[in-house]
């Protein structure tokens, strides 16, 4: 049993190097597909949407790796860092109406690309939620 509980406090102080190394300071990333999730009063029940984005739009997030990550879309707004793990990173930006919108940068893999998705949920008469899905270069 002790050598089983020194395993795991040794396992969770092991220090954790982050990966920002990883990471290009600026990326632009490109909407390709879009989820609607919410609340419908008239019917009494949830209804989703998805699909591809009909007109492409693109964000670019700069400051990655120097930690005074910019993201420029509809305005310039500044991102906060919330944590890195491995190939990871996840942001909040408060959004002018004060909306909370959270974003997750996937660095790229053998596999798949560099990916972007964000999320935003509000209150339009019920609860809703936005995802949208972007591909970065």
């Amino acid at each position: 049993m002790k050598v089983f509980l020194l395993m795991v406090v040794g396992f969770v102080l092991l220090p954790v190097a982050p990966a920002v190394g990883a990471f290009n300071d600026d990326y632009e990333c490109t909407a390709v597909t879009e989820t609607n999730v919410g609340y419908a009063p008239r019917s009494n029940k949830v209804e989703a949407e998805a699909g591809k984005v009909k007109k492409p739009y693109t964000v670019r997030l700069s400051g990655v790796v120097r930690d005074a990550t910019v993201l420029h879309a509809q305005q310039v707004v500044p991102m906060v860092k919330l944590a890195t793990a491995g190939n990871v990173i996840w942001f909040a930006e408060k959004a002018s109406a004060g909306t909370i919108i959270t974003w997750t940068l996937f660095d790229k893999e053998s596999d798949r690309p560099v990916t972007l998705i964000s999320t935003k949920s509000y209150n339009f008469s019920g609860a809703v939620s936005f995802t949208a899905f972007y591909t970065c270069k």
